[in-house]
């Protein structure tokens, strides 16, 4: 397993890192392509939860919100034509049904499009250069790792034992103190104080932190272990992103608050 999770990560972080720096349309698309495979997943979820054929209105939601971060660069409009559209595909994705389902149709497209929507932060946070998105990226991947590793050698305080009995208070500070450590080490890049870069560091963490909850407690939810099995070693890409997507919503907030 752990040997799996490290070629899995050995092999893939190159050419993610080699996107990233690249930016523009290739980091668009690839994000896209990341929306389209979490939209998946995400219908599977629902489907555990008795709500299926969700997956086409929830992918198609998450576009558009991506579609929206792009054209507000440029327009000021975009964001709520947007919400209207994922409304009114909400709607649509209703039709034929009884009124029992209705509900919860409509409410699995709108919060499955909003959640893969996230991803839509990232970009937004990477068209304002690289060291935002790098905070994001390496803040989440050092508090994860952290977390992980020590984790597994100290930990024995079970923290939120009822959403996700493998985690531990002790990890969970590990990894605070990884995304410290990743802001700090991006400082100079990002040219920021080094107390507002661990500050930052430390607020990306526990947002990272916030977004592994938030999958594992759907996850528990629908009685399943993983989301997906693309990536071995890790699950499938709501498993490796989770974090990452609520620590890009971070990034954009502190961006606004600087």
């Amino acid at each position: 397993m752990l040997l799996a999770r490290v070629l899995t990560a050995v092999l893939l972080i190159p050419g993610f890192l080699g996107i990233l720096y690249a930016g523009g349309w290739a980091w668009f698309a690839l994000l896209a392509i990341l929306i389209a495979l979490a939209s998946l997943e995400m219908g599977r979820l629902y489907v555990c939860l008795g709500c299926d054929k969700t997956h086409l209105f929830i992918g198609f939601g998450g576009l558009i919100l991506l579609g929206a971060a792009y054209a507000s660069l440029y327009v000021t409009w975009s964001w709520p034509l947007a919400f209207a559209l994922i409304t009114t595909m909400a709607l649509l994705g209703q039709l034929g049904l009884s009124s029992e389902q209705l509900l919860q149709r409509g409410a699995a497209i709108c919060m499955g499009s909003l959640y893969v929507g996230l991803f839509a932060f990232l970009f937004l946070i990477r068209a304002d250069g690289l060291a935002p998105a790098l905070l994001a990226v390496l803040g989440t991947w050092f508090a994860d790792t952290f977390a992980f590793f020590f984790g597994r050698a100290f930990g024995r305080t079970p923290f939120a034992p009822t959403i996700s009995p493998n985690k531990t208070v002790e990890g969970a500070v590990a990894g605070i103190g990884g995304g410290m450590i990743a802001g700090l080490a991006l400082a100079k890049m990002l040219q920021w104080s080094a107390w507002y870069a661990a500050l930052a560091g430390l607020i990306v963490a526990l947002a990272a932190e916030l977004g592994d909850l938030v999958e594992s407690a759907m996850k528990r939810e629908a009685r399943v272990k993983d989301a997906g099995s693309l990536l071995p070693g890790h699950g499938g890409i709501l498993d490796r992103f989770d974090s990452m997507l609520f620590a890009g919503v971070a990034v954009y907030l502190l961006r606004l608050l600087r």
